[in-house]
């Protein structure tokens, strides 16, 4: 689980409060004290004018904590959630780390906040993510132009962050002499405070559904087909063939960043929780997916040409030659791909092929292909050939 930094505001609080000062007990500290005296304990957290809780700087070793109410110890509570939670009877789980901590007693509701902190500039819009607070991740975010540093505040007690840049795009190593010169785009950004090493990287979308290579399972976790981008805006993915089937798109791989659809061939995207984009007829198509204007297409030449009807192949499944029969149908080339879309065969007529073309398929492995037939008007049909 990553653990999501956010600014916490530090109160500094006098112990002459009405309300009793709240011990943090076990063994992320000092160990479990319920038959001390509380009284001159530490860490204590001491009550702000609205009845809650604060405690900055506080070094947790791996382990679990609760809270007791020092001038009533029949009063300790804890949860079972980490860096956040509501109050219960149960151990709190922590990780090693510096932290502040913060109760609201209104909403019985702790935070345990770490640091240190990364920031993309100096606001809290651009707050980076990590697992072990020494490598961060700012998920897939847009950008304007311009110039940021990389600010890292490494105690809560100091108010000036550490600045790490450099006149390198989309990556390099952080110093304090230049912010980051950033180009426009949806970036993932990168920062290591061990080695100051950033990168500004285009995220992954894809496609995946039974229009494609299936919708993942246990066999196969990525049956995803990637598109191409030049700045995390607009994704294509030319001449896809694609069966009659479902697709969504998603980003990295996975469906925590998805979209899907309610029309074809173009629509709005919505959230993946929808029902899948229907394609309604298998056929080659180019594929854009606009992230900024949040709208994808399907594009495909058109099959409307009247003597594709005519267009007849026999035998189909075959063990050794496809016969097809093209009536008046005006062709300018038959090409035969993989299903996974590698054109592995090209012919274009001759005039002993004006009715009938012979394919040969003796050398081809057994399974299934996909032909392509353009006319010299530029129409396109596809059709499937099975070999057995």
């Amino acid at each position: 689980m990553k653990i999501r930094l956010q600014l916490v505001v530090i109160f500094f609080i006098s112990i002459t409060q009405a309300q009793s000062p709240i011990a943090v007990i076990g063994t992320a500290v000092e160990g479990w004290t319920e038959d001390a005296d509380l009284n001159n304990y530490w860490p204590t957290l001491y009550p702000n004018p609205t009845g809650d809780y604060y405690y900055a700087q506080i070094d947790l070793n791996e382990g679990y904590v609760k809270f007791v109410e020092v001038d009533n110890q029949d009063n300790i509570f804890g949860g079972t959630a980490f860096p956040s939670g509501e109050f219960s009877d149960d151990e709190i789980p922590v990780s090693a780390g510096l932290y502040t901590i913060e109760l609201n007693m209104e909403n019985n509701t702790y935070l345990f906040d770490a640091y240190p902190k990364v920031f993309l500039g100096y606001t809290s819009n651009f707050v980076f993510e990590s697992d072990d607070l020494i490598n961060f991740e700012l998920p897939a975010t847009e950008f304007s132009t311009g110039y940021q540093f990389i600010n890292s505040y490494y105690d809560p007690a100091v108010m000036e962050p550490d600045e790490y840049g450099s006149n390198n795009f989309p990556t390099g190593i952080g110093n304090a002499n230049h912010p980051i010169p950033i180009e426009a785009g949806y970036y993932k950004v990168f920062f290591s405070l061990a080695t100051l090493f950033y990168s500004f990287d285009i995220p992954d979308v894809s496609l995946v559904g039974t229009a494609l290579n299936g919708w993942p399972d246990e066999e196969n976790e990525t049956p995803d087909v990637f598109m191409e981008s030049e700045d995390g805006f607009i994704y294509t993915l030319s001449n896809v063939f694609l069966e009659e089937g479902e697709l969504k798109f998603r980003e990295d791989s996975n469906w925590t960043v998805s979209w899907s659809g309610t029309n074809f061939p173009i629509g709005d995207l919505v959230g993946s929780d929808l029902d899948a984009i229907v394609v309604p007829e298998s056929g080659f198509y180019d594929v854009e997916f606009n992230r900024q204007n949040q709208t994808y297409s399907f594009a495909t030449l058109s099959s409307t040409d009247f003597n594709f009807n005519q267009v007849e192949i026999y035998p189909n499944p075959t063990q050794n030659s496809w016969q097809f029969s093209l009536g008046d149908f005006d062709f300018q080339k038959l090409q035969i791909y993989s299903v996974t879309g590698k054109l592995i065969f090209e012919t274009k007529p001759s005039e002993s092929q004006s009715e009938y073309l012979e394919i040969d398929g003796t050398y081809f492995d057994k399974g299934l292909y996909l032909a392509k037939l353009i006319s010299n008007s530029g129409n396109v049909k596809t059709m499937k050939l099975i070999k057995n």
